[in-house]
């Protein structure tokens, strides 16, 4: 399974890719979300990810 961070300023797009990605199919994990990139370093300091999902 593929440990994944969404990482966009806007959560609506966090949500629609969330919400329209085939995650099972590709075995896909969401770990966590962040709106910039300074959280996404932060979220990444503290939790495994795999794959990143940046605007």
């Amino acid at each position: 399974m593929l440990n994944t961070l969404i990482v966009d300023d806007e959560k609506l797009v966090r949500k629609g890719l969330i919400s329209t990605m085939p995650l099972d199919k590709y075995d896909i994990r969401i770990v966590g979300e962040a709106g910039n990139g300074r959280a996404a370093l932060d979220f990444m300091q503290q939790h495994k990810v795999d794959l990143l999902f940046v605007d």
